[in-house]
């Protein structure tokens, strides 16, 4: 049976039929769009054997599609259909799909580096790429592959090698315990003890904290894996004070409102630090102004994992801890203390 669906001011086809490729087309008016259908669905049914017609589709069309169909059943579903949409809106969102270059592609790539990043135009990129395959394999668009083959990504920064000095922690930590939000500090604390992600801390529910054994279960994580995760001394006990308090869940909070705080929060530290007497001359001080300046909730992650090895964690343990599930992505993360390590080498001086 044809399925006809309205996809911005176009009516879109599709008929299936079992040892049959896809058929699909295009059309201004839903009226045309099912004539055609019925002649189609007819001559299918005597036998006659039709060719499918490469479909008039635009990318931005394919890209809305993939936005409506296949973004909401992933994690992170809502983060990618905003990005689907707004590449949809693009210069490459207006080319014909079975007539995709490279080319155009290269003209769009060179479009984006103007604005953003290497390392989110790789990731617009792979994106686009995994449309096309579905678009190709299960929608019956011919799209060009091979014009994929021989673009040319653009260079990647190289990760954030960002660490937290006690000074700039200890001052965090009191801005947050001041925010309005009172959930801000518990949160905060939370990322440094464990490493969790955002999303993991204001989604982690009561159910999973088990006080008595120190383990905090993540059911499923941002890779689609559960693991468990050790409490620390100071930890349990600021999950148990949580807990005394009747909240519903231990960070009882959006995810927007705490990036939002932690922001606020973060200049305030920092605006503290600097309004210190001689701030300017001491390299402490001065060291941990710098590590406020741009700081993210997610560089929590990275100081966390980081930490778990100055205490002696091995690569497998961490990455128990962590979530990773390859040893070269943990290492993204894990950045050693410089300073200390220079210090370390030094040794006592005579």
């Amino acid at each position: 049976m044809a399925s006809i669906r309205r996809r911005g001011a176009t009516w879109h086809v599709q008929i299936r039929r079992k040892d049959h490729t896809p058929i699909c087309k295009a059309f201004a008016q839903r009226r045309d769009a099912e004539v055609w259908a019925r002649d189609v669905e007819r001559k299918l049914d005597r036998g006659e054997d039709i060719a499918a017609p490469a479909p008039a589709v635009t990318v931005g069309e394919l890209l809305t599609r993939y936005a409506d169909d296949v973004s909401p059943a992933k994690r992170g579903g809502l983060i990618e259909q905003v990005r689907l949409r707004a590449m949809a809106k693009q210069s490459v969102g207006r080319a014909m799909a079975a007539k995709l270059t490279t080319a155009a592609l290269a003209a769009w790539r060179d479009e984006r580096l103007r604005t953003v990043s290497g390392s989110t135009v790789v990731r617009e990129l792979g994106l686009l790429h995994r449309v096309m395959v579905t678009a190709r394999h299960e929608w019956g668009v011919p799209a060009p592959m091979a014009a994929f083959e021989f673009l040319k990504k653009p260079k990647q920064a190289q990760g954030r090698v960002r660490r937290l000095p006690a000074q700039a922690a200890q001052a965090l930590l009191e801005a947050c315990r001041s925010a309005h939000n009172p959930f801000l500090a518990p949160a905060v604390t939370l990322a440094l003890e464990t490493g969790m992600r955002r999303g993991e801390i204001v989604n982690l529910e009561w159910a999973a904290v088990d006080l008595k054994a120190g383990l905090i279960h993540i059911g499923q994580a941002k890779n689609g894996h559960s693991r468990l995760i050790p409490m620390t001394t100071r930890l349990r006990e600021l999950l148990a004070q949580l807990q005394e308090a009747k909240h519903a869940r231990p960070v009882d909070a959006s995810g927007s409102a705490i990036h939002q705080a932690f922001e606020r929060a973060r200049d305030r530290a920092r605006n503290a630090l600097q309004e210190q007497e001689g701030a300017g001359q001491d390299p402490e001080v001065v060291r941990a102004i710098e590590a406020l300046h741009g700081l993210r909730f997610h560089d929590l992650r990275h100081e966390a994992i980081s930490r778990s090895f100055e205490k002696g964690l091995t690569m497998v343990e961490a990455a128990e801890v962590s979530g990773h599930r390859t040893l070269a992505m943990l290492k993204r993360y894990a950045h050693a203390d410089l300073l200390r390590i220079a210090a370390k080498l030094a040794g006592p001086t005579d």
